[in-house]
């Protein structure tokens, strides 16, 4: 674990040099570039923003050290998002970081049907074809509009500024119902 994590904090430095120098030199544990260059650069400056998952506290400490943005999964239940919310703008201000310049963001899954018990085992049996058989009560929200509005206004009071809206079945009609229904009230 712990040379895993070594690695891929090492590889977010080859990436950030390749990205913001003519001509990088990194000598590390795991790579050893000398005067590479890499075409063409971002466009974003200084770098493409580098964005984190996890949950784990060490996880959420190191988005804030080396990340321009966190996001908390779909897969995580609401509640557990809303934690670690709190918990990385807690580490934001220990830090230094303006919350304003990291992106708070969290990946939701939607269901929209006035029948909230359709809408949640249609949303179920999704998340079940995707991450196999367990509890999916507490993950993502379903039911008629003003739910999810309810639900996306506790994470947006939590913290994050940025939500990805995702259905999982019926696209085209769950996209229209999101456009139509939800968006409207947000």
């Amino acid at each position: 674990e712990e040379r895993r994590v070594a690695r891929f904090e090492e590889a977010i430095r080859v990436m950030k040099a390749l990205w913001t120098q003519e001509s990088a030199t990194v000598a590390g544990d795991f790579w050893k570039i000398e005067e590479a260059r890499m075409l063409p650069k971002p466009i974003q400056k200084p770098h493409i923003p580098i964005v984190f998952g996890g949950h784990a506290e060490a996880a959420l400490r190191r988005a804030v050290r080396l990340g321009d943005g966190w996001m908390a999964a779909g897969s995580i239940s609401t509640e557990q998002s809303i934690d670690s919310l709190k918990q990385i703008r807690g580490f934001l201000k220990e830090a230094g970081r303006d919350e304003s310049k990291f992106m708070l963001s969290k990946r939701l899954y939607i269901a929209v049907d006035d029948d909230e018990a359709k809408a949640r085992a249609k949303l179920s049996e999704a998340l079940a074809y995707m991450y196999g058989a367990r509890d999916f009560q507490g993950m993502g929200v379903a039911g008629a509009p003003g739910r999810i509005v309810e639900v996306v206004g506790r994470i947006r009071e939590a913290g994050a500024r940025h939500l990805v809206l995702n259905v999982l079945y019926d696209p085209l009609d769950q996209m229209e119902a999101v456009t139509s229904r939800v968006v409207p009230q947000l």
